[in-house]
């Protein structure tokens, strides 16, 4: 697929394709050698502040999905869209591989998502599953960022799936529910809805590598050990910041990548959080238990209007 996307004031026209290839998100790169996929694994504890990202398996497939309540796990659109919600397990690695494998009781698909297009990536991509039942006590959810996220701000990326060096790109498949990645990256820019109904809904980095070759889009590299891009099995993976309590916050959901390879000189993106926080608080909201003062007046105004039917019969 093919992206159109505005960097530093300039539009990039289809003429440059190493830019404009578009693909759904799917694990985590590492650097260049030294630097390796296992240096990057998440060790699964108790302690791990990123205990809360899991792995969603459906079918033969795996995806990533954050923890934004005990019971509720926020990911990809394309990623369940259009599967039931009897298909999906999302997978938890606290303490342990696999220690918690909870099923779906209901999948809601964001009302504004739109698939990829040959002009522009998913708008809208995402989704919440809700779990049958809540994650065990103790295991981490996170908050949302609501606020305006500022360009060169530092992601951290949490994701599972395939993995490779950047410099040579994805060697063999490492996709695993039970490993988890880490790496960062800088939102180097933004770009509107196609609708321009949100004019600030998508992020975008690019994979800087040690050269300034294959810095694509400007600033640079945050290190062979940290920076990161996406590749096979990272949709739906969560991208954190940090607030001045030192809590990680959930600022955007990995849903893309660009380029013609996962090595370096190509990148990602995915969908901000803030522009789409109140569709996520209307589905996590409760309903409403009745209070028992609200029970009696309405039990007390049936029986009313049981007694002036009685009357005029």
């Amino acid at each position: 697929m093919q992206t159109e996307h505005r960097l530093n004031q300039w539009l990039v026209a289809a003429a440059f394709p190493l830019l404009v290839a578009s693909l759904p998100a799917h694990a985590l790169m590492a650097g260049a050698s030294p630097d390796s996929p296992g240096a990057r694994v998440d060790p699964n504890t108790f302690s791990s502040p990123f205990a809360g990202v899991g792995s969603l398996s459906i079918g033969s497939s795996t995806y990533s999905g954050t923890l934004i309540a005990p019971g509720y796990v926020l990911t990809a659109a394309h990623v369940a869209s259009g599967v039931a919600a009897s298909d999906i397990v999302f997978n938890l690695n606290v303490g342990g591989n696999l220690t918690q494998q909870i099923g779906a009781s209901a999948v809601y698909v964001n009302p504004g998502y739109t698939s990829f297009s040959s002009t522009h990536p998913a708008d809208g991509d995402l989704a919440i599953i809700r779990l049958a039942q809540d994650a065990i006590a103790g295991t981490p959810s996170y908050s949302l960022y609501r606020g305006d996220l500022a360009a060169g701000t530092t992601l951290t990326l949490v994701g599972y799936g395939d993995s490779g060096n950047g410099d040579t790109g994805i060697t063999s498949a490492f996709a695993n529910p039970s490993v988890k990645r880490v790496g960062e990256n800088n939102a180097d820019f933004f770009a509107a809805r196609v609708d321009g109904s949100i004019a600030k809904a998508i992020y975008y980095f690019d994979f800087d590598g040690p050269s300034a070759a294959t810095n694509i889009i400007g600033g640079r590299t945050l290190g062979n050990s940290l920076e990161t891009s996406l590749a096979s099995g990272d949709s739906g993976s969560p991208a954190f910041v940090r607030d001045a309590s030192g809590n990680w916050l959930l600022a955007g959901v990995n849903t893309f990548r660009f380029g013609t390879t996962t090595s370096f000189g190509n990148g990602g993106g995915g969908q901000l959080i803030a522009p789409y926080a109140n569709w996520i608080d209307s589905v996590m909201a409760p309903v409403p238990e009745p209070s028992p003062a609200s029970m009696l007046l309405s039990a007390l105004g049936l029986l009313g209007v049981v007694a002036l039917r009685g009357r005029r019969d």
